[in-house]
């Protein structure tokens, strides 16, 4: 076996009953362990080719984002994390994973891996990523058990993974809504507002979102470092408040082989941004809602989410209003609208709702335009290319009057 700079691994593989090739794909464990371990302590190797880095090591730590954090899980899960009756990995950093594992304990006929494939909106019931251990604490309970000592660990998730990737079952597991204990070995950080990922030219309904999370990577990292060289422990836990998604079809929903799951998304102010958790500038002084789903939910804008601004002013939504679109198409709005209540006073829940009017047309929910001029007719407007699918309500907001002065104070 053999693994280059800019080469793929030579997996071992055998021929089956039916005549097909197959690659056992658990050997990549095996390649992580010997190599890391190899770097870390060995001299030189069976053949006595020297070790470039011997003695130059500290420490080990291993970092993983997305895939590559579920791989890390299955790595210590399966008890890769040991070698020579020690530790490969001091330290594991695994970033927006999720509640989901690695299916590569397997053989599999390539040539792309059985790690490519993930559940989505298409395809919910995909098998082998959300399975019979989902919350860190059986992770730890797995790897305790066969004698090993865990190795400590910071995981952090995000607003968009508890829509996208049924990130809640890693607090709760596969039945309830009960908290599962996080062992003392782990710190889990999920922060609020942010995406799965940041792509900034999406082609999806909405613009993408923009959060740039990359200072908490960072600043996460640097605490594991001094925690493993140190014993400086990070801070506490953050994580958001949960409530049950309801059948949100905008929520992934919880796979037909877990009946008892219940799938949690984060709770949400006002405006539509989520509570609790590590809060960066741009939620602590949000100038728009973040980490929307992002219509049409095709696995990129599911994982892409959304950014929708807060009008500027009552003149800047106008005038939004009335200017064409500057993408090719059809003028379709969304548009924020005050909902009257059956006294005829605006209600405290407006929300965003994509309309399928054309320019200067002000359409509002359950009622005509006297309904809005009752409101006050504070009605604001943002433009967007809207399918031509039936309306999906985006975000709950606070009243009209409450929105705009709050974007006003921010700008």
């Amino acid at each position: 076996m053999r693994w280059e700079l800019g080469q793929g691994a030579d997996l071992p593989s055998f021929t089956d009953s039916a005549g097909h090739k197959r690659f056992i794909e658990g050997v990549g464990f095996a390649i992580v362990r010997d190599a890391a371990d190899f770097l870390a302590h060995a001299a030189a190797d069976a053949s006595g080719n020297a070790n470039p880095l011997h003695g130059a090591i500290k420490r080990t730590l291993a970092a993983g984002k997305s895939q590559s954090g579920r791989y890390l899980k299955t790595f210590l899960l399966n008890g890769f994390n040991m070698a020579d009756g020690r530790r490969v990995f001091e330290g594991m950093h695994v970033f927006v994973s999720g509640a989901g594992m690695l299916p590569i304990m397997q053989s599999g006929t390539g040539p792309q891996s059985s790690a490519t494939g993930a559940p989505t909106f298409a395809n919910p019931e995909f098998r082998g990523v959300n399975e019979d251990v989902l919350t860190i604490g059986d992770v730890i309970k797995h790897v305790t058990a066969h004698g090993e000592n865990p190795p400590k660990m910071i995981l952090i998730d995000t607003t968009t993974d508890y829509f996208s990737l049924r990130a809640s079952l890693s607090r709760s597991g596969a039945e309830g809504t009960t908290e599962q204990p996080i062992p003392d070995n782990v710190r889990v950080y999920e922060i609020a507002g942010a995406s799965h990922v940041i792509v900034p030219r999406a082609n999806c309904d909405l613009p993408p979102a923009r959060l740039d999370w990359s200072p908490i990577s960072r600043a996460t990292l640097l605490h594991l470092d001094n925690w493993v060289a140190k014993g400086t422990e990070p801070p506490a836990s953050r994580l958001m408040p949960l409530e049950e998604s309801k059948n949100d079809p905008m929520v992934l929903r919880a796979p037909a082989h877990l009946p008892k799951a219940v799938i949690q998304v984060p709770k949400r102010d006002e405006d539509g941004n989520s509570l609790g958790g590590v809060r960066l500038p741009d939620m602590q002084a949000p100038l728009g809602a973040n980490a929307q789903q992002n219509p049409p939910l095709s696995f990129l804008c599911a994982l892409a989410a959304a950014y929708v601004a807060f009008p500027r002013a009552q003149a800047d939504a106008d005038a939004t209003h009335n200017q064409p679109s500057p993408r090719d198409g059809a003028i379709q709005d969304a548009q924020r609208i005050c909902e009257p209540d059956s006294h005829g006073g605006a209600r405290t829940g407006p929300r965003w709702v994509p309309v399928a009017g054309g320019r200067g047309h002000h359409h509002s929910v359950g009622g005509g335009e006297s309904d809005v001029a009752r409101a006050g007719g504070a009605m604001t407007a943002i433009e967007r290319d809207w399918p031509t699918r039936p309306p999906l309500s985006l975000l709950s907001t606070p009243s009209c009057a409450a929105g705009q002065a709050r974007g006003n104070q921010v700008l």
